[in-house]
């Protein structure tokens, strides 16, 4: 039996949607999900790099990165730097993929630290050389902004949680960060929900803008859920890099009504959440583990 790690490598991250035809890059390929409930009527993919990867790469799963690693599977999404992320895309459009997404991992995800740090300035440094390494190669085989259009923007908007440091710029003085000085503010939002009376059980999207899921999937106008909603709306917390002053946790709330002008409710009604809640930006709310700075995370 495969690990959890080698499956992840094997299928999780990677995917080529296929037309069809027998000049689709799937069709060069026996890959199968046998239990896909619907069939693969009407429709061709590849899933993982066990099964991407040889067909962009002559043949083999092991691939080079922009600056020189090797690689042999999908190395989770906090190892998706530029070095990764833009050797899958190149081969990708190499191979003749027209339309090709990619994700690039935060820059800070391997170096849990804030700006001007070591850490922090090595990872840039290497994210600007994978970047370029990435432009060189797809220029080397004919593909520039003469022929392609190249998006990249932001997945979520993140900002830097933490102190503002002084006397430190991260190029002459490097800034350095102690354990209670950087991290989200981890809420654990059950505890708080309690100690506000509801006892509705629920489950949750750990997130900064969390989906909640009431259990027995009550309708929007139920009780239960208004009270849940009002509960949630009215919660505080202290948010230590604001002198800790009491502010809500949610600056705003999306009930079913509100997704669907949103257009974020999916076709199917087991999907769409209950309510959801954008956070207090430096809150980060799950209902496990320790209430408080969390370093791991700035």
């Amino acid at each position: 039996m495969e690990s959890l790690t080698q499956k992840t490598a094997d299928f999780v991250g990677i995917a080529v949607h296929c037309a069809q035809g027998m000049s689709s890059i799937c069709a060069r390929s026996v890959a199968n999900l046998p239990d896909e409930p619907d069939g693969y009527t009407g429709f061709q993919a590849l899933y993982g790099h066990k099964y991407v990867a040889p067909l962009i790469n002559g043949g083999s799963t092991t691939m080079i990165d922009l600056l020189g690693g090797t690689f042999s599977g999908f190395p989770g999404f906090d190892g998706m730097f530029p070095k990764i992320t833009g050797a899958y895309v190149a081969k990708m459009l190499e191979a003749g993929i027209q339309v090709v997404y990619g994700y690039v991992s935060d820059a800070h995800d391997k170096h849990p630290s804030g700006p001007g740090s070591a850490g922090y300035v090595a990872q840039l440094k290497e994210y600007e050389q994978g970047f370029a390494a990435f432009f060189k190669e797809l220029t080397a085989h004919g593909i520039d902004e003469t022929n392609t259009l190249f998006v990249i923007t932001a997945d979520e908007g993140d900002h830097f949680t933490g102190v503002t440091k002084t006397g430190c710029d991260g190029v002459t003085t490097p800034c350095v960060y102690g354990t209670d000085e950087i991290g989200e503010v981890l809420v654990r939002v059950d505890l708080l929900l309690n100690e506000a009376g509801i006892t509705t059980p629920f489950g949750i999207h750990f997130d900064m803008a969390p989906a909640y899921y009431l259990n027995g999937n009550p309708s929007e106008t139920d009780p239960v859920t208004r009270n849940f909603e009002r509960a949630l709306a009215q919660l505080t917390i202290a948010d230590p890099y604001l002198g800790e002053e009491e502010v809500p946790l949610s600056v705003g709330l999306a009930d079913r009504a509100s997704m669907k002008l949103l257009h974020i409710v999916s076709g199917d009604p087991l999907r769409t959440p209950t309510v959801v809640s954008w956070n207090e930006p430096n809150a980060w709310v799950q209902t496990i583990g320790t209430a408080g700075i969390n370093p791991a995370f700035a």
